[in-house]
């Protein structure tokens, strides 16, 4: 290298002397460039506890409890819940059913799936319990087709059998299968049912704004849908009705509503072939908890289609239950609700949306003498 230099130095000065440090500059200046460019760079070291790559889940799933209790892990839990729908396919085909892996297949005859499809789907669902089935979280970190093909396997596993979205018109409940759950399906159904009217409003939203997207309170952030998202939300509005009586019939049953919880969703390993779920480990809230999630979800729907008198009616309602609620909780040990994400001044807001003000109880009774008059 330094005979090439002295070469190229040659034809531009010359031999003669004056031109020597000409030279020697040059050298010096290619030699440092040269040994920069060669000299080892600091390597930050290296933690074990920084990144965990999806599979390492697989094969240890005790790996997701740990993951999901730091301060700030990663990946996120709606990353993680990508990564796993993302690798296990939506549906298995008549050739991987019929591969020599039949013998690592699920033996159950309502759910075709692979032992790694399920592990994948058992563990998304795991996430999901542990950021307690929150719409507005999963809304707006996930992408739609994401948040369908979840809400799908919720139903699924619940049901014991395949349950695909959107549900057909007839809109009978899916027969249970022999692993299936009837309280716990009813759960599935009951946060498919709200998710209907969310994702029309937030639709709704985004084609009445010319930006990138707007916000409704209550609702979360999203990205601009695709037209394949477009054209499925569609699809949801002639079920709307259907969704509607399916959540009052929620409100109005007398038995407890049941959410299931992290360790309702046991995760497959390599030693475990069956899919026994602890459905039982499902817990009880009280009516005034669900009501409150679910009228407030009817109030934002009600304001979209601009039946503002019925959304008024389900605001009132939504604050009523969310009083009762808060005051079940301050005799607990811990304040955060299992289930409703209501937040209390978007809650207020909607209220004077609507036109409502005053303490609840006389909005209530209010409201009760204008139905009956």
């Amino acid at each position: 290298l330094c005979f090439d230099l002295f070469r190229g130095v040659r034809r531009r000065h010359g031999f003669f002397l004056p031109n020597f440090r000409k030279f020697l500059q040059e050298l010096t200046r290619f030699g440092a460039a040269t040994m920069d460019v060669l000299k080892p760079k600091p390597v930050p070291p290296y933690s074990a506890d920084e990144t965990v790559l999806w599979f390492e889940f697989l094969l240890k799933p005790a790996l997701l409890t740990k993951h999901l209790s730091k301060a700030a892990p990663d990946p996120s839990p709606t990353e993680l819940i990508t990564q796993f729908l993302s690798i296990a396919p939506e549906n298995q085909n008549q050739n991987e059913l019929n591969s020599p892996e039949a013998d690592s297949m699920n033996k159950n005859e309502g759910l075709k799936y692979s032992k790694k499809q399920l592990a994948l789907k058992i563990l998304a669902l795991k996430v999901a319990a542990y950021l307690r089935w929150d719409l507005g979280v999963l809304e707006k970190n996930l992408p739609l087709q994401r948040q369908v093909q979840l809400l799908s396997d919720l139903c699924s596993v619940t049901a014991g059998k395949a349950v695909n979205l959107p549900l057909s018109l007839v809109h009978e409940c899916p027969i249970i299968g022999p692993d299936g759950s009837q309280h716990s399906l009813n759960f599935a159904l009951t946060l498919y049912h709200r998710w209907v009217l969310r994702a029309q409003v937030i639709r709704g939203s985004v084609a009445r704004s010319n930006k990138p997207f707007v916000h409704v309170a209550g609702v979360a952030d999203t990205t601009p849908y695709s037209m394949r998202d477009d054209s499925f939300i569609n699809s949801l509005e002639p079920f709307t009705n259907i969704s509607i009586d399916f959540l009052n019939q929620v409100i109005n049953d007398v038995e407890p509503f049941r959410i299931l919880t992290f360790d309702s969703f046991v995760a497959l390993d390599a030693h475990t072939d069956g899919v026994q779920q602890r459905f039982d480990l499902a817990i009880s809230i009280s009516k005034a908890e669900i009501k409150a999630q679910i009228y407030y979800d009817l109030c934002l729907y009600y304001l979209y289609v601009q039946k503002y008198e019925l959304a008024k009616q389900n605001i009132v309602l939504s604050k009523q239950n969310f009083d009762q609620i808060r005051q079940e909780y301050s005799v607990k040990p811990s304040k955060v609700f299992l289930y409703c994400s209501v937040d209390e001044e978007q809650l207020l807001g909607y209220m004077m949306a609507c036109g409502v003000t005053g303490e609840p109880e006389g909005l209530l009774q209010r409201l009760n003498e204008s139905v009956i008059n």
